[in-house]
């Protein structure tokens, strides 16, 4: 069939268009790139990179800080917190700015959890809730988060004016998935736009009856565990007196608020329907007991924030619960350690920190050593549920050990009744398995007057005087004993203790508890009063601690003495005494971090002490006895390494030099006083 010369002229005509806009494209971008030269990318070494010129464009993005608030009060809310602020630094790759609205106890953990995790392009602040809790605490409420659950109403009060969007989070949620677009949830939004949330997924507010009142809701009502809200806007818009209008009215009609926080956004979201935005159903998945997860079924790859909004929160028995349960098990176990490589964002001439704090020790044969000495090693404290002692002269056990010990442990609560301070060297992973057991323990269930702490392990050795610092330091009475916790305390020594304590003037002075052994491991049995214990001892069951493989650690308690004793008794300080002893919390020194695994640990801090003027007491009736247990891995590297040894004593005669002139200061200072 021939073609039409009309037709062939329309097709060339067509091909020749198509052929010169493509040239003219090709030209423009030629010209582009010619004349933008500086952002053609180059060869090295076979490598193909960016200009910097051109990831410089890309920088303010990736660099863009996100703010996000949480309200946090409790010591054991802040535990749950640490599976979500792992699941946030995760999925979350650019800085963040945490803002932590904390009571009293929540401030005592916070910063010493964020300042030893040191996660790069993250940054925090913390506000008083004490300071605005009058302005929401006159609304009458029935839910269990009691005024905790209404402070997100003042955030605008709270944080600063600098601060445009804030992305506000339940404690009780778990971020699976990348969050960051939900930051653009008031892109191409007008100014009265406030805040965005996803749809409440329970039919709470459409069963209002006659008899069963519900404030206010659009539809199923939105839900406040996620909710982005418009800083600036809110501030502009004389949000606070919106939101304490209504509240006010909606009282009278509806009586208390029943979700908190919540039944107050809902109402304002009919009044104001154009205060809302509303976010897609997976940015808020709710998993409590009402909750229909069918109305937001999404491929569970697709989720991003889990809600365990139930009083139950990772206990309720649900499918659900439970398959979202076994992800805040996976987070909950992360190594933090592993979030410090998180990408900074930093000037482009700024050096690497991991290159600016290399010292030329770790080059030296002692280097893995002066490294573990270095660490910062991540710290979180009161990780259980802990209720201080108020009464005046208390007296708190402080001690440290790592997992394998907790079944001596819980011998030791038998023996102790009065306030703990443990710190328990451990995994993430551990951690879990510890509040297990703390729960399981028949001594430890029942009681609130032990306060746990955890110091994540990191490196090769055993940071033993960074955990009694930590302890010693986390210890809320007037005095601290400071012992090991392979050591059994006597029937009645905490009573004993708080006697002497009160009787005697403790200013620079340690009271020292007598320190004994079981001769033979085959029996095990640790006797409860003195008088047990000398029957014991002159049978040849029990002796005084280590006498027979380094008598001067414990010599100077003078146990000849301490058997016919009925008041205390002042012993002369030897070098190499290491005693376990009570002594006025607040002015005691601080032990010597440089010492980590085996060697001096504890005998330097007994020097300090002497070095300090402190005189040594020794405590009548009450004693502790040595539990026998095998060899600790640092002891064995300690005996079986020439060069731990080695190492130690350099770091030894560091010490004793450092105290030397320590000393030696402190007796200038004294002379040239007036």
């Amino acid at each position: 069939r021939r073609i039409s010369a009309i037709r062939l002229i329309y097709t060339l005509g067509i091909t020749a268009c198509i052929a010169v806009t493509l040239c003219l494209l090709f030209s423009l971008e030629v010209y582009y790139l010619v004349g933008n030269f500086r952002f053609l990318p180059t060869w090295n070494d076979g490598l193909l990179s960016l200009p910097e010129n051109l990831q410089s464009l890309r920088e303010p993005e990736k660099c863009k800080e996100h703010h996000i608030a949480l309200v946090l009060g409790g010591y054991k809310v802040v535990n749950r917190a640490s599976a979500l602020f792992k699941s946030i630094v995760y999925h979350h790759r650019g800085p963040i700015v945490f803002h932590f609205i904390t009571d009293e106890q929540s401030r005592e953990v916070l910063p010493t959890l964020f300042d030893t995790w040191k996660l790069p392009s993250v940054r925090y602040h913390i506000y008083d809730m004490e300071k605005y809790k009058a302005r929401v605490d006159w609304i009458p409420n029935e839910h269990y988060s009691a005024v905790y659950g209404l402070m997100k109403l003042i955030i605008p009060d709270i944080l600063p004016v600098d601060v445009e969007e804030v992305l506000l989070l339940d404690s009780d949620v778990i971020v699976l998935n990348d969050f960051s677009p939900v930051f653009d949830a008031f892109s191409g939004t007008n100014d009265s736009a406030l805040f965005a949330m996803a749809e409440n997924i329970s039919p709470w507010y459409t069963q209002a009856t006659a008899t069963t009142r519900r404030w206010p809701a659009r539809g199923r009502g939105f839900n406040s565990g996620v909710v982005l809200v418009h800083n600036a806007r809110m501030k502009i818009a004389n949000w606070t007196e919106m939101w304490r209008t209504e509240t006010e009215l909606r009282l009278k009609e509806f009586g208390k608020v029943q979700l908190a926080d919540q039944d107050v956004f809902n109402v304002l979201a009919v009044s104001h329907p154009d205060m809302i935005v509303e976010l897609p159903c997976e940015y808020n998945f709710q998993l409590g007991g009402q909750s229909q997860p069918v109305r937001c079924q999404k491929d569970d790859r697709l989720v991003k924030i889990a809600h365990f909004n139930s009083p139950q929160k990772m206990k309720m028995k649900s499918k659900y619960v439970v398959h979202y349960a076994q992800k805040y098990t996976v987070y909950q176990s992360m190594d933090g350690y592993v979030f410090r490589l998180r990408e900074e964002c930093a000037p482009n001439n700024s050096t690497s920190t991991l290159i600016n704090d290399l010292i030329e020790e770790n080059d030296s044969e002692c280097g893995d050593l002066f490294t573990s000495i270095l660490t910062k090693y991540r710290t979180h404290l009161y990780f259980n549920g802990f209720t201080p002692s108020s009464e005046a002269g208390d007296v708190t056990l402080v001690t440290q050990l790592s997992v394998d010990r907790f079944d001596i442990f819980e011998k030791v609560l038998t023996s102790w009744e009065g306030p703990v301070s443990a710190v328990v060297y451990c995994t993430d992973t551990e951690l879990s398995q510890i509040e297990e057991f703390m729960e399981a323990s028949q001594m430890a269930r029942g009681r609130q007057n032990i306060a746990m702490h955890a110091v994540f392990k990191t490196g090769k050795y055993y940071p033993i005087n960074y955990l009694r610092n930590v302890a010693l330091n986390a210890s809320k009475t007037d005095f601290a004993y400071l012992a090991d916790v392979d050591f059994i305390p006597s029937q009645g020594l905490y009573q004993s203790i708080r006697l002497v304590v009160g009787k005697v003037n403790m200013t620079k002075k340690a009271l020292v508890v007598p320190a004994f052994e079981i001769a033979s491991s085959e029996r095990l049995h640790f006797p409860k009063t003195r008088e047990e214990l000398i029957k014991e001892w002159d049978e040849g069951r029990i002796k005084p601690f280590r006498t027979d493989i380094w008598p001067v650690g414990h010599n100077a308690t003078d146990y000849d003495k301490w058997k016919e004793a009925e008041d205390p008794y002042e012993v002369e300080w030897n070098p190499g005494y290491e005693p376990y002893a009570v002594i006025a919390r607040n002015s005691t020194p601080q032990y010597d971090e440089r010492f980590v695994g085996f060697g001096w640990n504890k005998v330097s801090h007994l020097m300090t002490l002497h070095a300090d003027g402190y005189r040594f007491d020794v405590v009548p009736s009450a004693f502790t006895v040595h539990h026998p247990h095998p060899p600790s891995f640092e002891i064995s590297r300690y005996r079986g390494s020439a060069l731990y040894r080695k190492c130690m004593r350099i770091l030894r005669n560091q010490f004793a030099r450092d105290l030397h002139f320590q000393k030696l200061a402190q007796q200038a200072i004294a002379t040239a006083r007036p």
